[in-house]
């Protein structure tokens, strides 16, 4: 318990109040704070701090989470652009080149081309995206999908990267989902 100690001299009065070597006797006497037993919060200002927080954690949860998803829909969409990029670039050097081309030269790396167009197969396309961590590939003969990962239904934050059929003036394509990220 806090306890305030103060001083205070008595009056001359009588020899009793007078020690024996003739100086003022000093009293201490304890006065107790006005709310000694008030050392924390109530119930009520704990409920309400709880309340108050409550309140602000259910308006910046969903908006975090939107946030999050809003990123992986971006990174999914920024794929889908390099992918479009990586295979315009391939497909103006096979054209160059007379459409005899079987690999083209992109930023250093060899691509396997497939009628003309980056292939599905781990020298294709995937050769050129090896960087974008936080993806994961599942490839098919003719197309390859790259899935985000973290995602909440991970087929439907994606992108597919299809290689066209040897039909003439057919052209790759990249198509992606957000819908699931």
């Amino acid at each position: 318990m806090a306890v305030s100690w103060l001083t205070c001299s008595r009056q001359r009065g009588s020899g009793r109040d007078r020690p024996a070597d003739g100086g003022w006797m000093n009293l201490w006497i304890r006065a107790p704070r006005k709310h000694a037993l008030a050392r924390g919060y109530s119930l009520i200002e704990l409920v309400v701090l709880c309340s108050l927080v409550g309140m602000v954690s259910a308006f910046a949860i969903p908006r975090y989470t939107r946030v999050g998803n809003e990123a992986r829909a971006t990174q999914v969409m920024a794929l889908s652009g390099v992918l479009r990029g990586v295979a315009k670039s391939a497909h103006a050097q096979y054209v160059a080149s007379g459409s005899t081309l079987t690999a083209a030269s992109l930023d250093g790396k060899v691509v396997a081309l497939q009628n003309g167009y980056p292939g599905a197969g781990a020298n294709g396309i995937r050769a050129m995206v090896m960087g974008w961590d936080g993806f994961v590939a599942q490839a098919s003969p003719d197309s390859v999908i790259f899935m985000k990962k973290g995602a909440a239904v991970a087929e439907q934050c994606a992108v597919t990267y299809t290689v066209p059929g040897p039909q003439a003036f057919a052209e790759s394509t990249t198509e992606f989902a957000t819908g699931g990220c």
